[in-house]
């Protein structure tokens, strides 16, 4: 009988995600969506459109640090809509690492970059 070795990419528990969840409702749900894919109500109304974090083409482009500059100070900082403020007076740099990891769980297929 011959066994497999199989090698899996560890899967974030929600541990790793701290207080994201919660974070994620309060501050981006309302133009993301609360499943990430960029339907939120206020979203709709957005020229662009907010990011599809479920689109897992376009997050496997984007790197953990672009998502950390977008968040921490704005989407203009980093070449995206100036309609994305910049949370970086109300969120600290734990809590938006926590944020990229959580906004990684709508599309599992994309790695830490």
């Amino acid at each position: 009988m011959a066994l497999a070795v199989v090698a899996c990419a560890p899967i974030a528990s929600a541990a790793d995600f701290g207080s994201a969840p919660q974070l994620y409702q309060q501050y981006c749900a309302s133009c993301h969506g609360k499943t990430g894919n960029g339907n939120g109500p206020v979203g709709t109304f957005l020229t662009p459109r907010p990011r599809d974090f479920a689109d897992c083409k376009v997050m496997k482009q984007i790197t953990d640090k672009t998502l950390f500059d977008a968040i921490k100070n704005g989407g203009a900082s980093v070449g995206v809509s100036p309609n994305m403020p910049a949370w970086g007076s109300s969120l600290n740099d734990q809590q938006i690492q926590q944020m990229v990891k959580y906004l990684r769980q709508f599309c599992p297929e994309t790695a830490s970059k």
